[in-house]
């Protein structure tokens, strides 16, 4: 079936003339390319503009994961709402090179070191079901992987190039994956495209194609490297700005599977309609809407588009017709220069309310040939519109703005508006998407939208745009966002993990936010060994009100590690609401609420803490100053104007936060004032993971004696742990460290890793992944002067905030000087 054409907010159809007659030129190419690789970032972003702008092929990038497993430099970010962000990049960076992207249910569960590990983790049958479906789907001809199958880099890369070589032959097996119902597709090539990363000297050897994709659109006004730089740059929450490139730019091909390309990726590939049933007569108007279609007259080309469409939709080949449909018609949509917009007075609707929406369109071309037959306000699930109203027929006229308020009541059982990926607790390391479209898709459909239906030159078509909610901004214009369906209420705690040392009560602040008039009763729901007081709290909130409720949380005999949920019963609405609410408010990606379940991780925790004060030199998002507020640890940040000139006398021990060296400014000029006039005079300077490579050097030596940092790192959370010096006050005071420490850690042991240090520097620690030889420097103590300077590159940045029992234990050790038990 042919769906209605769908115009997102955020990335609307482009009517500049350039753009019109590039999309048009590229519709007369049937071919599709589909580049496989496992994170947001990479892709490489010039070959994907290159083959959507250049080549003009149908181009897609399927990225394994969502990125949720890596760091944030522009914002708190982590975990689940990272994913969110990173996929939104995506989009963005898809929306400037043309290509359409694509994900599968793999969760970016951190690094890995081996593809065997990365697809045991999230289950081989079942991410290459999810790779298999993407191909059959998309249907390319050829299929592009990042990476080799073996080599120095991350397990999910390598897992991405075996994953596209298998769904390559399983794809095209009907015996394979038959569930998906879905027919199979045999693409014409799998070639791996070499990156200079990877193979830095790298020229096309015998067998392998050599393509310059340095080339320019005269069209769009811009090379193929500078779309590229734009694309790139979307990916900002890793903090990849790039400057384009200009000129040459040969990108190296070798073959994986399939016929070899011999002079072309496209060898043996039909690149027009020529051999496509029904195909001529597509192409034929294609070609005659191209004639018609001027600069300065777009919309001359409609009755040819409009036999073009109805071309296409006689095609027998369906996705191949839905596809062409959905492109011909967004073309008749701009070359008539037509604004559609559906605007509701908030950004958010709850369940059993009204919502007014008006919808408008505007019509700013020349042509007496468009007309507004029906306009249809749907939310998710079909609910109706109240009182059954619907626009009338209308002529529309250039420059004549037409409008009506249309309203729709949204059921009291309406689903609230939860990125599909999050909607179910993860099963393993993939996420819970019911198998179907969603499996692959970067977003839900919108919560509401408005179904326009138009006849534009004799021809009726139908484009849907979503409900949205626009604002102006002071600096940035007019912002626009996609109308959310949220609950009436919110519960948002105000810290993620209660630890409660030695049997301590810990008390949770929740932040009740209303979306309506409220009355609501809240209520922690606790495991079984916890008490809680009070058992609820009731609060009266207007639309947009808010207010804090505290709940006192006490391990009893048997409590365990585990969450406690949070739900709240609005007086007058069914249900229990369970969930809390995270604004992005970001201008590089939609400004979005994003929403969780609301829970707090309990963790009992056997540990003796000191008062503090500890100071915290912040580097690039981790959450160690709460985890040291959650054990009662005063908290000092040392800035910017302490760093350079400040009395940090009265400061026992100073933390610096992950990658501080790599994105504080100020710490690395006056970090050997730092050394000299804090470590050297008594202080203890715990240094937590840098990064230092090749291609991401330190640029300074940060340690007080020689010390080398490298990559190594140790991926399995379960490797065993080696104490060198199990009496050693670090592994003893004021918290005895055992084996037990390290049960339940997340995601890994730690990273970067000293791979070399002055001899005066004592490891504390030595372990392995299996099969590897073992690695010493995770954890280094060194005397200096009268102070004390610590390296770790365990991952207690993760721990802690997953309530590890055993990370919280050694941070404490961490804040205890040797001085003070000397």
């Amino acid at each position: 079936m042919i769906g209605a054409l769908m115009l997102t907010a955020w990335m609307a159809t482009p009517t500049d003339a350039g753009a019109l007659i590039q999309r048009l030129d590229a519709l007369q190419h049937t071919a599709r390319a589909l580049y496989v690789a496992a994170h947001p970032d990479d892709e490489n972003t010039a070959l994907l503009a290159w083959l959507a702008q250049g080549r003009k092929v149908r181009a897609g990038y399927l990225s394994l994961t969502r990125g949720s497993g890596g760091q944030n430099i522009v914002g708190p970010e982590v975990g689940p709402l990272l994913g969110v962000m990173r996929t939104h990049e995506l989009l963005q960076a898809r929306g400037v090179d043309g290509a359409h992207q694509m994900f599968s249910r793999a969760v970016d569960f951190g690094y890995s070191k081996a593809a065997e590990e990365a697809l045991g983790n999230w289950g081989h049958e079942a991410v290459l079901d999810d790779v298999v479906r993407a191909v059959r789907t998309f249907r390319p001809h050829v299929i592009i992987t990042r990476f080799p199958e073996e080599g120095p880099t991350h397990g999910h890369h390598l897992a991405s190039a075996r994953l596209a070589r298998e769904a390559f032959a399983a794809a095209a097996d009907p015996a394979r994956f038959p569930e998906q119902g879905l027919p199979p597709w045999q693409a014409t090539r799998v070639v791996y495209n070499v990156g200079r990363f990877m193979e830095p000297d790298t020229k096309a050897k015998p067998g392998e194609l050599a393509v310059d994709i340095g080339g320019y659109a005269p069209l769009l006004g811009k090379s193929y490297g500078e779309l590229a730089a734009d694309s790139r740059t979307m990916h900002k929450s890793q903090g990849f700005g790039a400057s384009p490139r200009r000129g040459p730019n040969v990108e190296i091909f070798r073959p994986v599977a399939g016929a070899p390309a011999k002079t072309d990726l496209f060898d043996g590939v039909p690149m027009g309609w020529d051999q496509i049933p029904g195909g001529p007569a597509v192409s034929k108007a294609l070609k005659a809407a191209r004639a018609a279609l001027r600069p300065d007259d777009p919309a001359a080309a409609l009755p040819a588009l409009a036999k073009a469409l109805a071309a296409a939709k006689a095609l027998k080949d369906a996705p191949l017709r839905d596809a062409t449909v959905e492109s011909i018609e967004a073309l008749m949509l701009g070359c008539a220069g037509l604004h559609l917009d559906a605007v509701a007075p908030a950004p958010y609707a709850t369940p059993g309310e009204s919502v007014k929406i008006e919808v408008q369109a505007l019509l700013r071309n020349a042509t007496d040939l468009a007309r507004l037959d029906a306009v249809e306000i749907v939310a998710q699930g079909g609910a109706p519109q109240r009182g059954g109203q619907r626009a009338p027929k209308h002529a529309l006229r250039r420059h004549a703005p037409w409008s009506k308020t249309l309203e729709i009541a949204l059921p009291d059982d309406a689903a609230v508006t939860v990125p599909h990926w999050l909607r179910a607790p993860k099963a393993g390391a993939l996420y819970d998407i019911e198998a179907g479209p969603l499996v692959n898709a970067p977003l839900d459909a919108p919560a509401l939208r408005a179904d326009f239906t138009l006849t534009l030159a004799g021809t009726q078509i139908r484009a849907s745009v979503p409900v949205i909610h626009t604002r102006t901004d002071r600096v940035h214009g007019e912002l626009r966002r996609a109308v959310a369906v949220v609950p009436p209420v919110t519960l948002s705690p105000d810290q993620a993990v209660l630890v409660h040392p030695a049997g301590a009560a810990r008390d949770l602040t929740v932040t009740v936010r209303a979306f309506a008039d409220a009355e609501a009763t809240v209520r922690p729901v606790v495991p079984k060994g916890w008490q809680v007081t009070p058992p609820e709290a009731t609060v009266n909130l207007k639309a947009e009100g808010r207010a804090r409720v505290r709940f006192t949380f006490t391990p009893g005999e048997g409590a365990a590690l585990g969450p406690a949920r949070l739900e709240a019963q609005v007086k007058g609405r069914p249900g229990r609401w369970r969930w809390s609410a995270a604004d992005l408010e970001y201008t590089h990606i939609p400004e979005q609420t994003v929403l969780q379940a609301a829970e707090v991780v309990l963790a009992p925790v056997n540990v003796q803490a000191p008062a503090g004060p500890v100071g915290y030199i912040p580097g690039s998002g981790d959450d160690i100053p709460e985890a040291l507020r959650r054990m009662g640890v005063q908290v000092q940040i040392v800035d910017d104007e302490a760093l350079a000139a400040g009395d940090l006398t009265d400061l026992p021990v100073i933390i610096t936060g992950i990658r501080a060296y790599n994105v504080n400014k100020a710490l690395r000029t006056h970090h050997q004032r730092l050394v000299d006039e804090y470590v050297a005079k008594g202080g203890r300077l715990v240094v937590q993971y840098q990064t230092h490579t090749s291609w991401r050097p330190l640029g300074l030596d940060f340690a007080p004696k020689a010390m080398a940092l490298s990559r190594g790192r140790v991926t399995d959370e379960r490797a065993a742990i080696t104490l060198l010096q199990p009496k050693h006050p670090l592994l003893t005071t004021p918290n005895t460290i055992a084996p037990e420490d390290f049960e339940g850690w997340v995601q890994e042991r730690g990273l970067y890793f000293a791979e070399s240090w002055d001899p005066a520097y004592v490891p504390l620690m030595r372990m392995a992944d299996p099969g590897e030889e073992a690695q010493s420097g995770a954890f280094l103590y060194l005397r200096h002067g009268d102070g004390e300077f610590i390296y770790t590159g365990l991952s207690l940045f993760r721990q802690l905030p997953a309530g590890v029992p055993g990370a919280y234990r050694l941070l404490a050790n961490l804040l205890t000087p040797t001085q003070a038990h000397d």
